[in-house]
C-alpha cells in the first residue's frame, strides 16, 4: 500500500484534483461519502496487498494500517482524497459518480 499524502503526490494529480474540486463543489453528504470512499480504498489496497502474504496478522496489520493511512488521509481535506484516489488510479468521473450518489460506493477502480 501506498503511504500517500498530498505532498507526495504529482503536481498532475494536484492539479486534477483541485480542477475537480472547482468543478464539482462537495455538499455535507458528498464529503461524508469521499471519506468513506477514502477508507474502503485504503482497505482494497490492503486486501490486495493481504492476498500476498501469509498469516492473519499480516492482514489484520496491514487493514489497521490502511485504515490509519486513510485517517491521515481524510483529515488533510478534499484536495488530498481526491488526489490519494486518483494516484490509486480512479478516474474523476468515477469518483463524482461514487461521491454524489450516481455508483456504488464500492471502489473497484477506475
Amino acid at each position: 500500500m501506498t503511504d500517500t499524502r498530498i505532498s507526495d503526490v504529482s503536481s498532475a494529480i494536484q492539479a486534477r484534483a483541485a480542477a475537480f474540486l472547482e468543478a464539482h463543489p462537495l455538499t455535507d453528504d458528498a464529503s461524508e461519502e469521499l471519506d468513506e470512499m477514502v477508507v474502503e480504498m485504503a482497505n482494497h489496497v490492503a486486501a490486495e496487498t493481504g492476498n500476498t502474504t501469509r498469516g492473519n496478522d499480516d492482514y489484520d496489520d496491514l487493514h489497521d494500517k490502511a485504515d490509519a493511512d486513510a485517517s491521515g488521509i481524510n483529515n488533510e481535506g478534499h484536495e488530498a482524497q481526491i488526489a490519494y484516489l486518483i494516484g490509486e488510479g480512479c478516474s474523476e468521473d468515477y469518483i463524482r459518480q461514487t461521491i454524489f450518489g450516481d455508483a456504488e460506493s464500492a471502489p473497484t477502480g477506475p
